[in-house]
């Protein structure tokens, strides 16, 4: 835990969190970042407070560009609007 509260950057974070879920068989990389994407969903929609009818989706992206993890409503965009 120590070494990721110090950890410099959020991909060496992302780096330690995939090892130890490997080591441990833990899933906590997906449950972090996604908590991420649904508060990003969540704040940005109240940002927006427009009177149309807009839904957010979130999809975090990796330094290599591979998806790290989508929101719910990301999956959605993902699986019927991008790769159709």
């Amino acid at each position: 835990m120590q070494q990721l509260l110090k950890s410099s950057t959020t991909e060496n974070r992302l780096k330690l969190l995939r090892d130890c879920d490997e080591q441990m068989g833990s899933n906590w990389t997906e449950k972090i970042y996604q908590s991420i994407a649904q508060t990003i969903d969540q704040r940005s929609q109240v940002y927006m407070r427009t009177d149309v009818d807009v839904r957010v989706e979130s999809v975090l992206f990796g330094r290599n560009r591979s998806i790290i993890v989508s929101s719910n409503h990301g999956k959605l965009i993902m699986s019927n609007e991008v790769c159709n």
